[in-house]
This record gives structure tokens, sequence and C-alpha cells, in this order.
């Protein structure tokens, strides 16, 4: 009897640790082999597998390590609760791959509207081959059900029910870098690559191609182009050609830090590793009539926002709203820099008309430039 209840007991052990470290993990980023919270950080080489991807490491590819383990330290001290892996491809190699939150490289991950920029590139390729005629044609028509959610009739959702783990959506990341080749192989024309990824319209900020975005970033005195699909809630592929790279993020599809959350980490940590660190800008000193000029109010091209600019003494601000209030550093009459904790590190050009007055702000942040018109 003694002994049953023995055996018992130590079920009930065995059940209350995998009950504890399960939801440990769904409760913190990552847990270490005690099932505690995971706090530091030591950098390892992605494992090695039979699916294509050719392994290499942070420092063999030249990249900066100080800023990478930046943000695992942010991803593990809790700041950034929704991101549920990162990966980055250098010079069509893997070379950095972190999952949390219980996710890993095996776990297909829910894309949202990433699905759409894999639609893009399905629908080029039926076009290629003949099988539909033009980019009028339904894209639902055409696919079939693998990794894919379905309507109740049966129809495919080709606008956000695609799965993929993430190591496969890096490659859809570098086979687009790569022009449409995946080891030597053409999957997608080269002509559709190009034709998809450039810009027919403008969004908030960004440029729309079929179901790509383009944006860019200034990192360190350069302008980056990034090309990038995008789903709710945080699920990206980043492809920067510049920098021969591919970035990958898969998040929380529901959580308060939406889109922002991955571009805002591409921006601060990810990019910086790649690029070498320049001078910091000098900061000059306006006269009273330049400074006079740019104060006002400055409406958001396209939506219904108003910035006010406002000066105190020999400083300007710019307002976001009834708490934020952030100041702008001159590096002349023409360009101003500075740091919000809504948008993090940005840059703002003044456009003046014929008569020199200000007309214009044209302010960068994260991968958006948005237009401001002067008002008033």
């Amino acid at each position: 009897m003694i002994k049953f209840i023995n055996e018992n007991l130590k079920g009930l052990v065995y059940l209350c640790i995998i009950f504890f470290f399960l939801t440990a993990c769904a409760r913190v980023p990552r847990v270490n082999r005690y099932g505690l919270p995971q706090r530091e950080y030591v950098y390892q080489e992605p494992e090695a597998t039979d699916d294509g991807w050719e392994i290499s490491s942070l420092r063999g590819e030249g990249v900066e390590e100080q800023k990478l383990h930046e943000m695992m330290h942010e991803i593990l001290s809790g700041n950034s609760r929704y991101v549920h892996s990162i990966l980055l491809i250098k010079n069509g190699k893997l070379i950095f791959e972190e999952y949390f939150f219980g996710y890993g490289r095996d776990t297909d991950h829910f894309l949202a509207s990433v699905s759409k920029s894999v639609t893009s590139l399905i629908i080029g390729v039926a076009i290629n081959k003949g099988y539909v005629p033009d980019v009028d044609t339904l894209a639902y028509e055409i696919f079939s059900d693998y990794y894919w959610d379905q309507f109740p009739d049966g129809t495919i959702q080709t606008d956000g029910g695609l799965y993929l783990r993430p190591r496969d959506m890096a490659k859809i990341g570098y086979m687009v870098l790569q022009k449409g080749q995946w080891r030597g192989r053409q999957i997608v024309s080269q002509e559709w690559i190009a034709e998809s990824t450039q810009t027919y319209i403008n969004g908030l900020g960004v440029g729309y191609g079929y179901q790509w975005r383009i944006g860019k970033a200034l990192i360190n005195g350069q302008t980056i182009e990034v090309l990038y699909a995008s789903g709710h809630g945080g699920q990206k592929i980043f492809i920067i050609p510049q920098l021969d790279v591919v970035a990958v993020f898969t998040s929380k599809v529901f959580n308060p830090t939406g889109h922002t959350g991955p571009e805002k980490m591409l921006v601060k940590y990810i990019l910086p590793a790649f690029i070498p660190t320049g001078e910091s800008p000098e900061i000059v000193k306006l006269d009273s009539g330049l400074l006079d000029k740019l104060t006002g109010k400055y409406k958001i091209k396209n939506i219904d926002a108003v910035i006010p600019v406002v000066r105190e003494g020999d400083t300007l601000y710019a307002k976001t709203g009834f708490w934020e209030k952030f100041e702008l550093l001159p590096e002349n009459e023409n360009r101003f820099h500075g740091s919000s904790k809504k948008f993090g590190d940005f840059q703002v050009d003044v456009i003046n008309d014929e008569y020199g007055n200000v007309r214009q702000l044209i302010a960068h942040f994260e991968l958006r430039s948005i237009y401001l018109d002067k008002v008033e």
C-alpha cells in the first residue's frame, strides 16, 4: 500500500514539474535547464540541420555582437514580452536564431498578412508559367491547401492563413533578396521580383507594392532601404539588399506593440549591428529668426493629426500628445534629430518654399518617412 502511494506521489511530483515548466515557458521569455527564468544571454551559433541553410556565426560574418546582446537582454528581462522568434541571415548564412515563450525551430507559426506577400510570389510564378493571365486573377482559385487555413466552403485564405517555420520564412526572404533564386535555382522570375517590390502607392510613411512594403531607415548616417512582409502583431520578413541581410520575426498575434515592436528592434539593435558607428552629428546653435520660422503647427498628410512645434528660449520642441514633448536638436538649419519614447530615434528635414519660408517637414523614424505640411 505504501509503495503504491509512493509511486502515485512520484507521478504527481513529475506532473507538477511538467506543469511548472510549461507555465514558466508561457509566462517568461525563456527558462534554463532548471525550469527557472533565463536572464543572462550567451550567444550560440545556430544548429546545422539538413534544411538547406548554411550556418555561420556573428563573428564569422563580421557582425557587431554588442547590439544583439542588448536586444536579447531587453527580451529576457521581460521588456519585450511578445516576440516568439528572431532569425538573422547574412551572406546567405544563418547566423542568429533565438526562440522564446516555448516556441522552437520546428514550430509552424501563424503569419497573418505575411501570407499576402507569399501570395504575391505564387501569383508571379503562376503568371510566368501561364496558369493565370494577369494580376487581376483571383488568388484563392490557384492555391493548394498546404499550410493554409480554409474557410468552411473550402476556399483558401490567401490574405492571412499561412503557417510556416521561421527558417522557411527566412528562405522566402533570402530568395527575394537573390532576385527570385534559391541556391542557384530560379524559383520566381527576376522580372516579377522587380515588378512586385516597387512602390505603387504610399501608405502612412511607407511604400506599398504587390503585397510588399518598402521603407527606409537612417542608421549611423546611412540611409538603408528595407523591403518587408508584414503581418498583424509583428510577423515580419525584413530584406535589406544593401547589407545582404534578412531578418525574421514571429510574435504573439494580438499584442499592444503590434507592428512597431519588431520594427523598433530592427532599427535600434539589428541594423546598427551590421553598420559601423559613425561620428555623432555636431549640434549647432540657430539664430532667433530661424527658430521663429520653424515654430507653428504641422499637419500629417492624409490623416487628421497636427503636431505643434514650439520654442522655449533657444530650444525647439515637438509635441506628439498631451504628455510627450521632445527636443529637436539642430545639425544645421535644414536638419534636426532627436529621440522620442514613442518613436525612438528620428531625423527631421526642413523643406522651404521659394521665398525661404518653411513649407513642410519630413520626419524619418523606424521605417517610415512622414510628411507634415505647415498649416499655421
